[in-house]
Formats: structure tokens, sequence, C-alpha cells
């Protein structure tokens, strides 16, 4: 039943919003579908993010991108990295979803910009960051449905340097560990649960977050890694019969299992619908997994996040590494985790309450964009 539509564009496109409806005659009836279609023009949305925050000068690194359409959509984009000399120093390509990244080393001195070669006729040059001229930068390692135990990360600095890396997976301290990095190496950490209190931590499932600190508690570099994109709950459910007039009585026996297999106890919710509605559903929310997982942790829309989870798609799992480069790129801020405000003490009326206090403490009390968790303590 599939096909195959084929239409010619106008010649003049100014926003790239395709609305396409499709019409189909069956049996004397007419069904429709309609589906909006990104179409590329040439102007383009480009944004670059340091692996780790920043370019260093002569350190080998890496560049995430994400391209978008004039409406905010994706954009796969093929380019190049044009230095202030008009020299080509780098060339890439998007990935999935205007999704990419590509290995580069700023010189000493040198600018750069972006030309975009396809889609033809994107005339904007877009500037890189500026490279820093000292500091340190973050790599993670491509186990790309983070399933070995450890959590494996590269650190590289312009000089020689006592850093501490941290990992942190949903504001739980995954591990942490104290390196010396020397100029010109980059220094492996493997960051992995020591305890059996937190062995669990190994095999949880969300975005952790991987931050290198120097001497002083200084944040120099960060990023997100997703982990165990494939730890999941198994749900298999089996029918009485293979199909149902409406209303009819549904008889299903389910289970569900780990990913290894074994028998694990589940609540679950189940609807009954028509597979005709599902057929025609073009439904771009995310579903429970994205809603808890990824999109509380990163900044921003995220096209079709239900597309990371999907298993049987090849490019999902570097596609959600691309995410993480990109939208999961930010700066925290530390010092009033390291270094808390003292508690305010709020006017009660002569009941003898303090203010709101600082709760957590540590690596602990850190909460997404830099806060800190809160309680009510009484005087």
């Amino acid at each position: 039943g599939a096909g195959i539509v084929k239409f010619t564009l106008p010649a003049q496109i100014q926003t790239g919003d395709g609305l396409l409806t499709v019409l189909a005659e069956d049996g004397g009836l007419t069904e429709s579908i309609s589906k909006r279609i990104p179409i590329i023009v040439n102007k383009l949305q480009f944004s670059s993010y340091p692996e780790g925050g920043q370019m260093i000068e002569g350190v080998p690194g890496r560049i995430y991108f994400e391209a978008k359409n004039p409406l905010g959509k994706p954009a796969d984009i093929a380019g190049k990295v044009v230095d202030d000399q008009q020299q080509t120093m780098a060339r890439f390509e998007s990935y999935k979803e205007g999704l990419g990244r590509f290995e580069f080393t700023p010189a000493t001195g040198r600018t750069y910009h972006v030309e975009i070669d396809k889609p033809v006729g994107v005339t904007e040059h877009y500037s890189l960051p500026v490279a820093a001229p000292a500091g340190c930068n973050l790599r993670s390692y491509d186990d790309l449905d983070g399933e070995l135990k450890a959590l494996r990360v590269a650190v590289r600095c312009s000089e020689a340097k006592r850093v501490m890396v941290v990992g942190m997976l949903r504001e739980n301290l995954l591990d942490s560990a104290m390196v010396d990095v020397k100029v010109g190496q980059p220094t492996i950490v493997y960051l992995e649960p020591k305890t059996p209190e937190k062995a669990a931590l190994a095999e949880a499932q969300g975005v952790a977050r991987v931050t290198v600190f120097d001497d002083k508690n200084n944040p120099l570099a960060e990023r997100l890694v997703y982990r165990n994109r494939r730890n999941r709950l198994q749900v298999k459910v089996e029918a009485h019969k293979k199909a149902y007039t409406p209303r009819e009585q549904v008889t299903l026996a389910v289970s569900t299992t780990s990913k290894s297999g074994a028998a694990v106890p589940a609540e679950l919710a189940i609807a009954v619908v028509d597979d005709t509605v599902i057929s025609y559903a073009d439904d771009k929310n995310g579903h429970m997994l994205s809603r808890l997982y990824l999109e509380p942790e990163i900044s921003g829309k995220v096209e079709e996040p239900n597309l990371f989870f999907d298993l049987t798609e090849q490019k999902s799992a570097l596609a959600t590494d691309l995410l993480m480069g990109t939208r999961g790129w930010r700066k925290f801020e530390w010092q009033p985790v390291f270094a808390p405000p003292p508690p305010v003490v709020a006017d009660t009326g002569g009941l003898g309450m303090t203010g709101t206090g600082v709760g957590g403490g540590g690596f602990g009390g850190l909460r997404k964009g830099g806060g800190m968790g809160e309680g009510q303590g009484f005087g």
C-alpha cells in the first residue's frame, strides 16, 4: 500500500513552509492526509558549539553545529570552514535533522567563518566562536548507546594542569576524579559508580553532565552525554485474536521484562484504539521516555524528540550525541553551589521563623541552569 508522491516546487518560495495534501480514492470513498514539509530556501540559521564550551588555540577539538530554516525547522546542509586568509580549513555535512559535527584545531591569532555549499544560493557567512588563548576542552567517546559501565571522556589543556572531572546523572553524583593533564596529550578519565549504593546509576538511563574544574573549583569545560539509551522496560502485548469489531471486548496478555529478559513488575496504562486512526497520526510531541529523560535536561524545543529513542532507526544513536553537543551545550553557574549565599531571614511577625535556606549542598544541590535546591527552616 505504499506510494511515492512527486511534484514540482514553485520557482519563488519565501518562507520554506509547505503543506502537502494527498487524496486517495478507494471503493467510492475519498481519504485525505495532510503534512507540513520543510523546503530549503537560501536563508538559514546556523549555530556552532565547540565541544566542552570553547575552542582553544592549538588544541584539537570538535565543533558541533545545528542548521535550521527560517521557520526554525531542521535543515540539512554541507559547507566549509574558512579562515581570515580565505583558506579552507575543514569541510562538513549535517548527519540528521540539521545536526552534525567536525574535527577542528584553531590556530593562534586566526578567526574563522562558515560558508554553506548546499543548499546552493546561501550567501551569508556564519562566524565561529573566537578561540581562547588558553584553557581546556572535553571530549566524549562514541559509546553512542551508553552501554559501557564507565562513562569515558578525554581532557586536553593548553598547559599542564591538575583538574577534577565530575559526572552527574539526574542530580546524582555518578563519579569524580582528580587527574593531571599533560600538554599536548589527552587524559582519559573513566567515571563509574564505586559504591554498592550507587551501582544502579551505572545502568540508569538519562542525560549525564560532565564538568571539568581546576584546582580552585572553577569550571573549565562541560558537556552532556546520554547514557543507557537501550536500557528500558520491555513490554510485550499479545491479543487473544488478530482483529476485533467495534466495541468488542479485548483480552490482552501483557508481560514486562528488563533489557536482559528478566521479569520485572511494572504499572502500565493501556488504551485500545482503531488502527486506522494510528496510521494517519502525525504526532510530533514527545512520548513518556522523551518527557522524562530528555526534554527536561535541554533547552529549547526538540523537533520530533521520539526519533532519539527509536532503536530501529540507524541514525538515531549518533543523532542523540549530536543533540547533546548542540542543544545541551551551556555553561552553568557553579559559584553559588560552592559558596552559597547566607539564608535570608524573613519577618514573620514574631513567630521566630527563618526564610528560605540553601538545600542539597555540594554537587547534590545543583539544579538545571545553575540554581540551588531550597527548603524551609524554622528558627
